[in-house]
C-alpha cells in the first residue's frame, strides 16, 4: 500500500497540474481565433517571432528557476538566511532579461532577415520586453518554488495564458478592425489610400501579428505583477547563518549553467527532426519501386507534395507525445524542493522516500495515458482528426511507438530532477548529446527508406529516449546508493495501467459499428478508466477511505 507523506508534494503538483489544464485549454481559446484573425501569412509572422520567445522561456523555466529553486531549497535545509539568495537571482536575472531585450530589439531587424520573413521585425520588437518579465519570474517562481510554494508559479501561468487571450486577441483585431473602417471610408491607413482590401490586409498583417505578440509581452507582465503583490504579503523565511550576495551569484550561474545546456541539447534534439525528416522522406520518394505515391496519394491536396503531408502528419502526432511528460513535470517540479531539502539536511530515509514518491507519481500518471495511445491509436487519431484522414492513416502505426517513447521521456524528466536536486545536474550532459546523435542517425538511415518513413523517426526519438532514462535511472540508483526501490514504485501502477488498455481496446471492438465512432471512442476511454480505478484499489494502491476522505495510510514497508 502507498503513502505520500510529504502534503507540500501534493498540493503542489494538484495546483501545477490544475494550471497545466487551464493553460492548454485557454492556449487553444488564443490561437484558434487568432489563427483566424491573422490567416496563414499572419500567423507565419506570429510563429516566427513567438518562437524566440518559447526559446527564452524554455530557457528561463529549466535553466535560471530550477538553479534559483534548488539553491533556495539547499540553503533554506542549512539554516542560512534566504534574502541573499531571492536578492542575488533577482540582480543576476534581471541583468541577463535586460541584456536579453536589449539583444532583441537590436537584432530584431538581422533575425527577421534570417528567418526569411523581413515583416516579422515588428513582432519581434513587440516580444522583446518578454525576455527580461520572463527572467524577473524565473527569479520570484524560483524562490518560492525552493521553499515548496507552487502557488505563485500556478497562479502566474494562469494570469499570463488569460491575459495573453484578452490582449492579444484584442490587439490583433483592433489593428485590423482599425483598417477595416478606415479602408471603407476612404481614409488613408498609414499615409496611404488603398484601392483595395487584399492589398490593404497584406500589408496590416504584420502590425496585427506584432499587436498579439504585444498581448503575449503584457502577459508576463501581468505574472510579474502578481509575484510583486505576494512578495508583499508573504514573510521571507530568515535563517541564522548569514552569506553574501556575491557568493550566490557564483554558486546561482555554476547551477544553472548545466541544467541551461541540458535544455538546449533537449532542443537539439526536436531540431534534428525540423531538419532532417523531410529531405530524408524525399530521398524516399525518388527511391524506385517505393509504393508511398500508392498509399498516401489520394489524400494529397492537388499542390501537396507527399514529403511535406508526411512531415506534418508526424507534427500533429507529436502533440500527444509531449502531453504525458508536459503533465508528469508538474512532479518533478513539486519535488524538486522536497528532495533538495532532504538531501542537504543529510536525511536520507526522507531523501530516499521523496525520490521513490516522485516515481511513484509519475507512474501513476503515465502509466494509463500510455497504454490507452497504445491500444486505442486509431480510434483517438480519428476522434481528434476527423477531416483528416490520411493523417489517421499515416500516423496510426507510429502513435505506440511515440506513446512508448513519451513515457521514457517522463521517467527521464523525473531522473534529470533528481540530479539536479543532489547537485549532480551535470552527470546526464553527455548522455543526452549522445540520445541526440542516437535519433539522428536514426533519421538519416531509416526514415529515408519507403517501408518505414516517419516510422523511422518516431523510431529514433524512442532510442534517443531510452537512452537517456537508461542512463538516467542509472544515475539515480546511485543516488540513492544502489538501491532501486524508488522503480518499483511503477510495478503495480503499471499492472493496471495494461488493464486499463487492455479494457479500452476490447470495449471499442466490442462497439465497432454500434454507433458513431466518436462516442465509442469515449465510452472506450471511459471503460479503461473505471477498470484502471477499480484496479488500483482492488492491488491496493489505494484504499477507499483514501480516496474520498484524504485519509493518510500507513507504508506496506519501509522498504517499498
Amino acid at each position: 500500500m502507498r503513502t505520500i507523506r510529504s502534503s507540500s508534494f501534493l498540493y503542489g503538483s494538484a495546483l501545477l497540474g490544475i494550471s497545466v489544464v487551464l493553460v492548454k485549454i485557454l492556449g487553444a481559446v488564443f490561437k484558434i481565433p487568432l489563427a483566424g484573425i491573422l490567416h496563414e501569412t499572419g500567423m507565419g509572422y506570429f510563429t516566427s517571432a513567438y518562437t524566440i520567445y518559447t526559446a527564452v522561456y524554455a530557457l528561463a523555466v529549466s535553466g535560471l528557476c530550477t538553479a534559483t529553486a534548488r539553491v533556495t531549497a539547499d540553503y533554506a535545509a542549512r539554516g542560512y538566511r534566504l534574502s541573499p539568495v531571492f536578492r542575488a537571482s533577482m540582480i543576476l536575472f534581471c541583468i541577463i532579461g535586460i541584456s536579453g531585450s536589449v539583444l532583441a530589439v537590436l537584432c530584431a531587424n538581422l533575425l527577421a532577415g534570417m528567418m526569411g520573413s523581413p515583416d516579422t521585425f515588428y513582432s519581434i520588437l513587440a516580444v522583446a520586453p518578454a525576455i527580461l518579465f520572463c527572467c524577473v519570474m524565473a527569479a520570484f517562481r524560483g524562490y518560492y518554488e525552493g521553499l515548496s510554494d507552487m502557488k505563485p508559479t500556478a497562479v502566474t501561468q494562469v494570469i499570463e495564458a488569460a491575459v495573453k487571450v484578452l490582449c492579444g486577441l484584442t490587439g490583433a483585431f483592433l489593428v485590423m478592425q482599425y483598417a477595416k473602417t478606415a479602408f471603407l471610408a476612404g481614409e488613408p491607413v498609414f499615409g496611404t489610400v488603398w484601392k483595395t482590401w487584399e492589398a490593404l490586409e497584406q500589408n496590416m498583417l504584420p502590425f496585427a501579428s506584432a499587436a498579439a505578440m504585444a498581448g503575449v509581452s503584457l502577459s508576463t507582465a501581468g505574472g510579474c505583477i502578481y509575484l510583486f503583490l505576494h512578495r508583499k504579503k508573504r514573510m521571507i523565511p530568515r535563517g541564522n547563518k548569514p552569506i553574501k550576495t556575491r557568493s550566490v551569484c557564483k554558486i546561482l550561474l555554476r547551477t544553472a549553467a548545466p541544467v541551461a545546456v541540458a535544455a538546449g541539447l533537449m532542443q537539439l534534439c526536436a531540431m534534428i527532426d525540423t531538419l532532417t525528416i523531410q529531405t530524408q522522406l524525399m530521398i524516399a520518394e525518388q527511391t524506385p519501386g517505393n509504393t508511398l505515391a500508392e498509399k498516401f496519394g489520394a489524400y494529397l491536396a492537388p499542390s501537396e507534395e507527399l514529403h511535406t503531408f508526411l512531415y506534418g502528419a508526424l507534427m500533429s502526432c507529436m502533440t500527444l507525445f509531449h502531453l504525458i511528460p508536459a503533465f508528469t513535470a508538474v512532479f518533478s517540479k513539486s519535488a524538486l524542493s522536497c528532495i533538495t531539502r532532504a538531501f542537504s539536511g543529510g536525511n536520507r530515509e526522507e531523501k530516499n522516500r521523496a525520490i521513490r514518491n516522485l516515481f511513484f507519481m509519475t507512474s501513476l500518471v503515465s502509466m494509463p495515458a500510455v497504454f490507452g495511445l497504445c491500444f486505442l491509436a486509431k480510434p483517438l487519431l480519428t476522434l481528434l482528426y476527423p477531416s483528416l484522414p490520411g493523417m489517421v492513416e499515416s500516423c496510426a502505426p507510429v502513435l505506440p511507438v511515440l506513446a512508448v517513447s513519451s513515457l521514457c521521456m517522463a521517467f527521464f524528466v523525473a531522473s534529470q530532477t533528481v540530479m539536479q536536486a543532489v547537485g549532480k545536474q551535470q552527470v546526464l550532459l553527455p548522455v543526452i548529446a549522445v540520445g541526440a546523435v542516437v535519433k539522428l542517425v536514426c533519421n538519416l538511415w531509416l526514415v529515408r527508406l519507403p517501408h518505414v518513413h516517419i516510422m523511422g523517426a518516431a523510431v529514433g526519438t524512442l532510442a534517443c529516449n531510452f537512452l537517456m532514462v537508461w542512463y538516467g535511472l542509472l544515475s539515480v540508483c546511485r543516488v540513492t546508493g544502489g538501491s532501486y526501490a524508488f522503480l518499483r514504485e511503477a510495478k503495480k501502477p503499471m499492472i493496471c495501467g495494461f488493464l486499463c488498455g487492455i479494457c479500452a481496446f476490447f470495449a471499442e471492438k466490442a462497439l465497432t459499428n454500434a454507433s458513431q465512432n466518436s462516442i465509442i471512442t469515449f465510452v472506450s476511454i471511459a471503460c479503461g478508466a473505471g477498470v484502471y480505478g477499480l484496479s488500483l484499489l482492488f492491488l491496493r494502491v489505494f484504499r477507499l477511505p483514501t480516496v474520498f476522505f484524504g485519509r493518510k495510510h500507513a507504508e506496506k514497508s519501509k522498504n517499498t
